[in-house]
């Protein structure tokens, strides 16, 4: 997800950077992404404690974003950061909201929301309208950008039978059966 807002985005307009509280893994998309912006990699480990935050904080201050983009683990710094500096951040939602936020941060998410700082960018609207029945939240404060794939373009041969292969994990968060039946 990263790599496709950091490619999509035009960077000739925006400074991008990324961000990644943990260590470099080594990957081919760690690759890709770091050719196209600036990734700092600040290998913190285990439970994000007052110091983890503090550093990661100090981190995206040295950067002086105009907004900062975060998902999962990252929602906890962008959130903290919003509250702290008054500035605006967005937190995409790809998942059930008890799956995706530890309700230690949760009251964080609302009261960062609630004084417009942060908006949720929820994946489908099966996921917005979750997102809004958990946190409360109206249009304007959760919206939704479609994370779908418009298959017509790839089934171009008419068949009988429509194939459908997933790579990735199988369990209850990835919600297949609401997409395809």
């Amino acid at each position: 997800m990263v790599y496709e807002l950091v490619r999509s985005v035009d960077r000739s307009a925006i400074d991008i950077s990324v961000l990644c509280y943990q260590g470099r893994q080594h990957t081919a998309l760690e690759y890709d992404i770091e050719k196209l912006c600036n990734v700092i990699y600040m290998s913190e480990k285990g439970h994000i404690g007052i110091s983890t935050i503090r550093r990661v904080i100090r981190e995206i201050d040295r950067l002086h974003p105009d907004i900062i983009h975060a998902h999962l683990g990252g929602t906890i710094f962008s959130v903290i950061w919003s509250l702290l500096r008054h500035k605006p951040s967005i937190i995409t939602a790809h998942t059930k909201p008890e799956k995706a936020f530890s309700p230690k941060i949760v009251p964080a998410i609302k009261l960062c929301v609630k004084k417009g700082y942060t908006r949720i960018v929820s994946v489908s609207e099966s996921n917005k309208k979750a997102m809004q029945l958990y946190f409360g939240f109206n249009d304007e404060e959760c919206l939704c950008v479609n994370n779908g794939i418009n298959i017509s373009k790839f089934y171009t041969i008419p068949h009988e039978e429509f194939t459908y292969i997933n790579v990735g994990r199988q369990d209850e968060n990835k919600s297949y059966t609401k997409v395809f039946f």
